[in-house]
């Protein structure tokens, strides 16, 4: 998987697609249903019974994104938070010199 690089990485209510350069380029497509993986399919040749090194590389940028998203979420609610009461969450005391 450190040699896999995930491009047009596109997560939606169906699944995920993403285009994968390793060796070669590969199409990595992954359906999702009800929070479910249901199935999972790559254009390279491993035995299509099994979850290639491809598969997993788009499920990791995926988590990944979405970890990020999340947390970017959550901050922008703590700093609406803190425009609405008027008290900062933390503060930071100016250095003594």
């Amino acid at each position: 998987m450190k040699d896999c690089e995930v491009e047009n990485l596109n997560i939606g209510k169906l699944g995920i697609a993403a285009n994968v350069k390793a060796l070669s380029y590969y199409k990595v497509n992954i359906v999702i249903f009800q929070g479910i993986i249901h199935s999972t399919a790559c254009t390279c040749t491993n035995n299509p019974a099994k979850v290639c090194e491809h598969i997993l590389a788009v499920l990791q940028a995926a988590h990944t994104f979405l970890y990020k998203m999340e947390m970017q979420l959550l901050q922008d609610d703590i700093l609406a938070q803190e425009k609405r009461t008027g008290h900062p969450t933390t503060y930071l005391f100016p250095a003594l010199n």
